[in-house]
């Protein structure tokens, strides 16, 4: 029979401390993991508006020139308009297309974000 001044009995009031600290820092651990992959999902999609922002800009200047050299070749902006708009119709309908290689791309790459192991786990 096991008595509570038995020496071979566990301090209890000592092994409630540890497994109470022990699932804190758990607990911790993993508000810190959902932090950090939270913030480079955020980050790696601000800098993906960014440069999608960016590269919509440039590419609404080159449309620009495109546009007035091809009008200067064809002798007509509504033509050259046209040929441009028929150019990006083209390009849109390839996008559109391959549309599934882009959706498994990205949600590979969300997921070895959101799903990533470190070394001391």
């Amino acid at each position: 029979m096991i008595r509570p001044s038995d020496p071979d009995l566990p301090n209890l009031d000592k092994l409630e401390d540890d497994v109470t600290a022990y699932v804190r820092m758990r607990t911790d651990a993993v508000k810190l993991g959902i932090v950090e992959n939270l913030s480079l999902v955020i980050g790696k999609g601000l800098a993906l508006v960014l440069a999608i922002v960016i590269c919509s800009t440039a590419l609404m200047a080159f449309s620009v020139a495109l546009l007035v050299l091809v009008s200067q070749w064809v002798g007509s902006y509504i033509l050259g308009a046209v040929i441009l708009g028929g150019f990006y119709a083209l390009v849109a309908l390839v996008v559109w297309l391959l549309r599934g290689k882009f959706v498994d791309m990205m949600v590979g790459m969300f997921a070895r974000m959101v799903f990533s192991t470190s070394k001391d786990d």
